[in-house]
């Protein structure tokens, strides 16, 4: 009973400190994964209890302390989305000229804890509307939450249309390892030169004098990141099936897809060990490998989604701000699979290493010669959303630098995994998509459909076995090949096929193929 009174005394202070959590959640339900939430949600648990100890020192009562911690929790955290009402968008970084509204925002609240720790009778009042304010606010995150996955989830009924594979094992001393390398929106050489203006023959000439067989009319089988991968990764195009509902438009199936796929699953059967880098995203973050490779146990999309909404997102100190933070931790976790990459497999069992790279997408963060480019703003987003900082001349520029400098560090990192010859080797080299300067998600009829579609991709194979494949090879057919070609299954590769979809209607798969090899759009 003692523990019951203390909680419900202080119960609008816990709940501010999971409401920010939830919300996000809330926001993202169909795309972020519950359990990457655990550890934001425990440490502002955490910073709110220690709060509550400091204060109750303090005042020597739990309501005032109480009060006065969740006064002090609403100033830091839910700054940005109040502050974005007068001075913009929170989401992107605040100019020094802004700084402004954050002290007179700090001050009033200021004024306000030491009210609530030192002045207010009404303690009982009070708490109690505190506690049935916060108790709402949860009830309805929690309420969109359980909904979707109660009621929305289940009217989804996506199906992976590759029912003609039939695998037989291989003995564990006789594979290779396979690297699973995915460059977010890398463009191929025909949308690089007639779009950018650049020449990206000098890195497929090195690929292919390495080894590499590059698919040189490679095109994505579908736009957007969540479907390529569900694809590439269960090696067959996605489908509805007679149960789907088109009201249904969330991507928590293909989040399914990626973290639970058929190459994983059969890669674990042959008795691979199962290595990832943390790409920061979440639909990416492989926390069920074997072995994950991260420098932050919060995934940095979520840390970027939750921080932006702190006071943290209007601080300048000297030269640090939250831009510069998020950009540098981007910035570091791309380097770190570079760096790192051609020494992670074992000397015994294989190993298949999965690599999803946030490059050469935006943000843009790399000049062309590696150093940091300082940005207005850090976002995950592309294309039409980056169209209030940049128009798609100065993304194409930028986009090029970035481009260039990723090049270097693949062509280190691809020379340092060829150099060990202590096991066979499989190299895949992909992108999911194409970029997006002149994309326009909710339009196909506004989108260049040859730079959203057009894609580098590249496969290494022992011993050169490239016999049949095609200029036009896509991802749907690159496990396919591995299996064909490195581990001797008895597996066809499919129709080389491009479909989009857009967010108005996110499962009707429009065929595009035709499309995708022949039509350029002249860019405004």
């Amino acid at each position: 009973m003692l523990v019951i009174n203390v909680i419900l005394r202080c119960f609008h202070s816990l709940g501010l400190a999971v409401l920010p959590i939830l919300g996000v959640w809330a926001e993202n339900v169909d795309k972020f994964v519950a359990s990457e939430l655990f550890v934001p949600a425990a440490a502002s648990l955490l910073s709110v209890i220690v709060g509550l100890f400091i204060f109750y020192r303090l005042t020597g009562n739990l309501e005032r302390a109480s009060l006065a911690v969740s006064t002090i929790f609403f100033a830091t955290v839910y700054y940005g989305p109040l502050a974005s009402v007068f001075v913009g968008d929170a989401g992107f970084g605040w100019p020094l000229s802004n700084c402004w509204f954050a002290v007179l925002w700090l001050v009033f609240w200021a004024v306000e804890t030491y009210i609530f720790a030192r002045k207010v009778r009404s303690l009982k009042a009070l708490t109690t509307f505190a506690n049935v304010f916060v108790a709402v606010l949860v009830f309805f995150n929690a309420w969109n939450i359980l909904s979707y996955h109660a009621l929305m989830k289940p009217r989804a009924d996506l199906v992976v249309l590759n029912d003609d594979l039939n695998h037989a094992s291989r003995q564990t001393a006789s594979l290779p390892d396979i690297y699973y390398i995915v460059l977010d929106s890398y463009a191929g050489n025909d949308t690089l030169k007639s779009l950018y203006d650049f020449d990206n023959s000098d890195f497929t000439d090195f690929l292919e004098e390495q080894g590499f067989f590059v698919a040189s009319a490679s095109r994505s089988n579908y736009p957007l990141t969540y479907f390529s991968l569900a694809s590439s990764l269960n090696m067959g195009y996605l489908a509805t099936g007679k149960n789907h509902s088109p009201d249904f438009h969330g991507f928590s199936p293909l989040v399914d897809l990626i973290a639970d796929s058929l190459v994983v699953r059969e890669f674990k059967q042959l008795g691979y060990q199962t290595i990832a880098f943390s790409s920061g995203y979440m639909a990416t973050e492989m926390r069920q490998f074997d072995r994950f490779i991260a420098d932050s146990p919060i995934c940095r999309e979520l840390l970027c989604v939750l921080s932006r909404k702190t006071i943290l997102a209007s601080c300048n100190f000297g030269s640090w701000n939250l831009v510069r933070f998020h950009a540098d931790a981007h910035r570091n976790a791309i380097r770190k699979v570079f760096s790192e990459l051609p020494s992670v497999a074992g000397k015994g069992q294989p190993a298949f290493v999965f690599a999803h790279l946030l490059t050469p997408h935006a943000p843009f963060v790399f000049a062309r010669d590696g150093s940091p480019l300082d940005l207005p703003y850090f976002d995950y987003s592309d294309g039409m959303y980056l169209r209030r900082y940049m128009d798609i001349s100065t993304y194409r520029k930028n986009y090029v630098d970035q481009l260039i400098y990723v090049n270097s560090q693949l062509k280190d990192c691809i020379s340092r995994l060829l150099a060990d010859k202590s096991r066979k080797k499989v190299i895949i080299i992909q992108a999911d998509h194409g970029p997006a300067s002149d994309v326009d998600y909710s339009s196909l009829e506004r989108t260049n459909i040859l730079e959203r579609m057009s894609i580098l991709n590249a496969i290494y194979l022992p011993d050169s076995n490239h016999d049949g494949l095609k200029p036009s090879l896509s991802p749907v057919n690159n496990f396919r090949a591995v299996f064909k070609k490195a581990l001797n299954n008895e597996i066809s590769l499919l129709p080389d096929k491009s479909h989009y979809v857009t967010f108005k209607d996110l499962y009707k798969f429009v065929d595009i193929t035709n499309k995708a090899q022949i039509i350029e759009k002249t860019s405004d």
